[in-house]
């Protein structure tokens, strides 16, 4: 697009407008991995703002910038040029600017009209629990049918799925695009630059409980996505969820397609087991027949996931040859139950990426699975509100019962947790002593199973065992 069409479809001026004539060819907004041609979008977040690096994106080769009207005006600064070029003259920048009032509904707007000059399924996956593996394993299946784009790591959010969206392609076949939330609007804000042709719900949990206040609220927040489903879209459901029916009524006249772990639906499993280390095997049933899985991944909960994949690959006409295939083919994704065999013999299962309540009974599940001494290290869950300290107690409790030996935790939440465990727990407000105990107390044989919220940080808990 060249800078006059992008004036045009942001309703901003451009500055200097002779520059009108000259073209972007990609859009970034990290100035450490810009290539010269980029577009950069100023973007402010939390703890930085990309306003401060608009000189490094020059230097880099940047074309132009969009920058928000309202940063605040430093003399001599590029932040201070950004918003008003014509006061300062010397060592600042001399690439075009266009002013919006907030260069993440620019990104959003760049996205979604990037999106519309494609015209193939685009998928939409949000759920309070596997949205990453879910999107890995639909990505699989549809790679065996053609060239897929799908989200990176999780990108999934007001920023990042704009950016997933702006990698497409004229030889891709399919889109892929994880969606998540974490407050009421945002994802019916997702879903309108998507504009899924298959929108699906995974589950709804207690995630994100401070923005929702409970699970109903992460029903209603979920359901957002289908304001963005195309006409004649399909929407998918998990069967088993007990806020199906209420999705049901979102969805309107929309065709409907449904998955179940439990019952006959459209797409469901049956013959259930797990191999000794963990790995579900299932029939896989569909109205194209049936198949036996035999998922590389560890966890009966995965069965859930790989159905939910399965439904999308179904309503774009994927044959079962492929959607065997792809989930067969899948690989665990980075700290999603990893597993790692140290040289001492312990048996490391790295699930550190994140948490909520549902994610680590699943795991939990896993680590009770294990033959030996088991121990699970676990950082505290974050944004639950005010079900926090019950949420952490029922952990406990579901952790002793499921026969876990050992249980450390990190934070100050899971202290409650360790309480609610009882006498073999030990609790750390510091990670280097914790770190120290599980070097010390483990030996062959032993499983240890690491999981937190991000913010926990608990993946450097796995890195020290692995070095």
């Amino acid at each position: 697009m060249n800078l006059s069409e992008l004036s045009h479809l942001l309703q901003s001026p451009l500055t200097p407008s002779s520059a009108e004539n000259l073209t972007y060819q990609d859009v970034s907004i990290d100035t450490r991995t810009l290539q010269p041609g980029n577009l950069f979008v100023a973007i402010k977040g939390e703890n930085f703002d990309g306003h401060d690096f608009i000189q490094e994106a020059e230097k880099k080769g940047a074309v132009a910038v969009i920058v928000n009207h309202a940063c605040e005006t430093t003399p001599g600064s590029a932040v201070g040029w950004a918003k008003d070029p014509a006061a300062f003259a010397g060592d600042v920048p001399t690439m075009p600017a266009l002013k919006v009032e907030n260069t993440i509904h620019a990104l959003g707007k760049l996205s979604s009209h990037h999106r519309d000059q494609f015209h193939i399924p685009v998928i939409g996956i949000t759920g309070s629990c596997g949205k990453t593996t879910t999107r890995a394993l639909t990505a699989s299946i549809l790679q065996q049918c053609g060239q897929t784009l799908f989200s990176e790591s999780s990108f999934n959010n007001d920023i990042g799925m704009p950016l997933t969206l702006l990698r497409l392609q004229e030889k891709d076949q399919y889109a892929v695009i994880e969606m998540g939330t974490n407050h009421f609007g945002e994802m019916s804000y997702l879903t309108h630059i998507v504009k899924p042709t298959v929108a699906m719900i995974i589950n709804a949990a207690a995630v994100h409980l401070e923005g929702f206040g409970s699970v109903a609220g992460v029903c209603k927040a979920k359901g957002e996505i289908f304001e963005g489903l195309t006409p004649d879209g399909t929407a998918i459901l998990n069967a088993d969820d007990a806020h199906f029916e209420d999705w049901k009524k979102m969805i309107g006249s929309r065709k409907l397609l449904t998955f179940s772990m439990t019952q006959p639906t459209d797409i469901y499993a049956k013959d259930i087991s797990l191999t000794p280390e963990g790995k579900p095997v299932f029939t896989l049933v569909t109205p194209q027949g049936e198949t036996q899985i035999h998922l590389p991944l560890l966890g009966r909960h995965n069965i859930n996931n790989a159905l939910a994949a399965a439904a999308v690959a179904y309503a774009v006409d994927a044959q079962l040859a492929a959607i065997k295939t792809g989930l067969e083919k899948t690989t665990a994704v980075k700290r999603r139950l990893n597993h790692h065999q140290l040289p001492n013999g312990v048996e490391l299962i790295d699930d550190s990426y994140n948490a909520s309540p549902l994610a680590v009974q699943a795991a939990i599940d896993i680590l009770a699975q294990r033959p030996g001494e088991k121990i699970l290290v676990l950082g505290d869950m974050r944004e639950l509100g005010d079900h926090t300290d019950s949420a952490h107690e029922q952990i406990g409790e579901y952790a002793r019962k499921a026969g876990i030996d050992f249980l450390y935790t990190y934070g100050t939440a899971t202290a409650l947790t360790s309480k609610a465990f009882g006498e073999k727990a030990q609790h750390f407000t510091d990670q280097a002593p914790l770190i120290a105990s599980l070097k010390t107390n483990t030996r062959s044989g032993t499983s240890v199973l690491v999981k937190g919220s991000f913010s926990m940080k608990m993946g450097q808990v796995v890195q020290a065992l692995l070095s």
